[in-house]
Formats: C-alpha cells, structure tokens, sequence
C-alpha cells in the first residue's frame, strides 16, 4: 500500500542547505503543525556549537519591525526575517564593547519603538533601532551590593523599562529618556541572579527570585511582595502572564529523578501545579489563548515543545529529534510561534497553517508515497539540488512516563506524549541524485508500522559551510 504522508515540516528555499517538501504536495487541513528551524551559525564536527564564533547560544527573542530579533551569548543581535519571501534570514548586527563582556540575554520593544535588551556582564542596558544603530543606557554599579549587569527586561505598565539585576536583589526601572530608578529588595540573597520578570494583568511586575524559592511583585512605586514555591519544588525557571489573568511560571522538583512542573499564582496569591513527569520546561509563553513550553538544557529526557490549555490539556511538538533546549518562545508578526534552540544554536517557527513550498523545488526533499516498509525496516525516498551530508533519524509515538513515586502537593499529573527514536544513518547526497535511503528498524517497529502507525522522519542536512538545516515529516501507511 503507498504511504500518506500527514503532515510536513519544511525549509525555505533561500537558506543554504534546505529541506522541504516537493511543490505538489498539499497539506490536509487537519495535519499537526509543522516546524522548521533554521541554524544561526555554521557548527563542527558532529554539530559541536561550542565551535560557534558567530551566533551561537541563542538567548531570548522578541518581534519588532516585522520580523523576530534575538539576542546571543556571542555578543550579537540577530534580525531573522519573518517575511514569507524570505523566511528564516538572518542579519547580524555585532554589540559594541569588549569581548567577553557583549552576552546579551533579554530584549523587548519599547515605546520609542527600539529594541532594549539586558546585559549581565555590563552595567548598562542596551538599544538597538531597527535600522541597526546601538546606544547604551548606564546602569547604577553598587560594588557593596554586588550590582552589575542585568538578567532580563521587560516592559512595565508605566511604559518604563523594568530589569531584573544580574546579582545584587535588585530591580532597576529605566524610562526611554535615561532616567534610572533602583529598587533595592529585602533579603540577604545579594550573590543570587534575578531571573525573567513579565509585566502582569495588575499593573505589577512579577519576576523569579532564585535564592528564596519565590515568585516576587513589585509595584511601579517600588511596593514588593513575596510568594514563596510550594514545598517539593527546586527553582522557577520562567515566568508569564498568562491568558486567565494570573502569573504561570515552570519549575522542576527538589528530589530525583526531578520532574518538570508548570505552576499557576493567582493574584491572590494561591498555587496550582501541574505535573509534567519527564519534561523538564524552562521557556513559558502566552499566546493569549495557550502556553506554550519549552524544554530545559538539564532535562535528561523530554525534549521538545509543548502547547497547554490552562486547564492542563497538553500537546506535544517535536522540533527535530536531537533534543534541543528551549530557552525563549513569542508570537511572531505573522501570528506563527517563534523560538530559539539553545543547546542546537537555532531560530525555530511553528505553524499549523502553513501552506506547501510552491515555485523552484528545493535543495532538499521528501517525495510523497516516499515510505516503504522493507524486510530489514523502512525506506524513505530523497532528491536534492545541492550536496549534503544527512542525517536521518526515525521516531514513533511512546507511552508517557509513568508517575514517580515523588509525590508533590497539590500537583495534577499531566500525560505528556513523547517520541522515542527507533532507527538512524547518515548518507550523502549528491546534487541531482534521487537516493532512497534504507533505515534500519525492529520487527516489533516494522508491525507497528504496517498497522498504521505513524513514523516520524527528521533529516539534518549540512552543506560544505558547516550550516545544518532540519525538515521533520510524519508518515504512515495506509
């Protein structure tokens, strides 16, 4: 029987080496989102991104003008095109300054319609046009307190900008004119970094407090208020205003094996968790109806990317199968989710809607009817306009995780679905070559298969600049 392919995820063709579908095919209504990642910078070998000289460890993003803007370790802004002509490309714009001392980690538009962002190394916060041209605000230096640069931004209610200190307990407002404002916090955790701080539905700034294990509020007039984590949990990673007026934040679990948890802080101050098991989220977004989740870097499984209901419905998407790092999630101008892998050095977009790839095919890409089931395991047929180096790996859908035995207060078990690599090879493929690629599958994989299960398809391809694309498919046979 011919396979159907269900659902599609695809690169455009303007980068170097891209992956995607042939113009014919068209997606069914129903299919899942599709996914494409683009790499903002060229990696060694086996994808070793601590090579990266030039837009590795992507930070934080955020849309302004258009199109996405984010921030790196590397000491670089980079603007990635939104525009569905030319999707997925990316300027660099360099940070001014020293090196060793340009990370930057949170970026925010503000009013006078500049992008701002936080740097922890330097005591300034940082402006960007968007036409390219930076300028610096100074940032009070308090050597008793141990202030100095700053974790991430936001923008408040006021129309100020409101940072979170990198250490120091301290929360600094900015308005666009320059005039700096601190507000020193009660405590003696001076030597533990503030983390995300978001603006709320009233009209306070809630940020993360490592060392106390407390989600805080701070008045536009400097009022403060803490709410400590319910016993059982670790630390909070990332913070949001969600859609139901209340503060939603993700976490992990004090004892091992740590599970992952996304929390809910009403305004008045009550918790509820949600037991997410083996996935470990870091980034959190509101997209004003859902959250969406990112998986954490220390996560030891569940990779990924999750959209939840407020009620605790979840589904699960898989950014390719090589376990990437969430770190940062927004809704792009087109209305598509947006993200940075940071562990993969990543830009990635997700989008339910997507239409096929229409006019000149592709570098890359995977025939429709292209899944075979073979005596040895399964076949997936590629053609390419460039040569490239693949990578190909297969998954099935697996059961969730069962519940651990750590019990923590108040928590609803989420079931999330995983998939779970059942087969890779690399290959080389060459400009104009038709290559059916043969994958090496169990038994029990190759029934569940002709049963009708679905396969999942990622494809890494890297071209002689060393810069990797990703194009997942899922596939089944009728």
């Amino acid at each position: 029987m011919p396979p159907q392919i269900v659902s599609v995820f695809r690169m455009p063709r303007h980068l170097v080496v891209l992956v995607a579908l042939a113009a014919a095919l068209a997606l069914p209504q129903a299919a899942a989102g599709s996914i494409t990642t683009w790499q903002t910078c060229s990696v060694g070998p086996a994808g070793d991104t601590a090579l990266c000289t030039s837009g590795g460890f992507p930070q934080e993003l955020t849309s302004a003008d258009g199109d996405l803007w984010v921030t790196t370790a590397r000491g670089e802004i980079i603007r990635v095109s939104a525009a569905a002509a030319t999707r997925g490309a990316m300027t660099f714009f360099p940070i001014p300054g020293p090196s060793g001392t340009t990370f930057a980690g949170g970026i925010t538009r503000a009013p006078d319609g500049r992008l701002w962002f936080a740097q922890d190394r330097e005591a300034r916060a940082g402006q960007l046009s968007t036409a390219g041209a930076f300028t610096f605000t100074a940032l009070t230096a308090d050597p008793a307190r141990k202030v100095k640069g700053a974790r991430d931004i936001t923008v408040g209610p006021d129309g100020a900008l409101w940072l979170t200190r990198f250490s120091g307990a301290t929360i600094t407002r900015v308005t666009t004119a320059g005039v700096v404002t601190d507000f020193a916090l009660p405590g003696t955790d001076l030597f533990v970094a503030l983390q995300d701080i978001v603006s709320g539905p009233d009209r306070r700034l809630w940020f993360i407090r490592s060392g106390q294990r407390s989600i805080g509020s701070i008045t536009t007039t400097g009022t403060t208020a803490f709410y400590k984590l319910p016993d059982g949990l670790a630390y909070a990673t990332g913070i949001e205003s969600g859609p139901d007026n209340a503060i939603w934040f993700t976490a992990v679990t004090t004892a091992a094996p740590r599970r992952g948890i996304v929390g809910r802080l009403s305004p008045g101050g009550d918790f509820r968790l949600f037991d997410l098991g083996p996935f470990t989220p870091r980034a959190i977004h509101s997209d004003g109806s859902q959250l969406w989740l990112g998986s954490d870097i220390l996560g030891p499984s569940g990779h990924g990317l999750l959209r939840m209901t407020t009620a605790g419905a979840v589904t699960r998407f898989e950014p390719m199968l090589f376990d990437p790092a969430i770190s940062s999630i927004t809704t792009g101008p087109d209305s598509a989710i947006w993200f940075t892998d940071l562990a993969g050095a990543q830009v990635g977009r997700i989008d339910g809607k997507a239409s096929p790839t229409t006019g000149a095919p592709t570098p890359v890409s995977i025939e429709p009817g292209s899944l075979a089931v073979t005596d040895s395991g399964a076949s997936v047929v590629l053609d390419a306009e460039a040569d490239a180096d693949l990578d190909v790996r297969t998954g099935l859908p697996s059961a969730a995780a069962t519940a651990s035995a750590l019990k923590v207060r108040g928590a609803k078990r989420v079931v999330v679905p995983v998939t779970r690599t059942v087969g890779k090879t690399s290959t080389r493929i060459t400009k104009g070559q038709k290559l059916r690629v043969p994958i090496r599958l169990s038994a029990a994989t190759r029934r569940a298969i002709r049963r009708g299960a679905r396969v999942q398809v990622a494809i890494r391809a890297t071209d002689s600049s060393k810069r990797k694309t990703v194009v997942q498919a899922t596939m089944r046979v009728r």
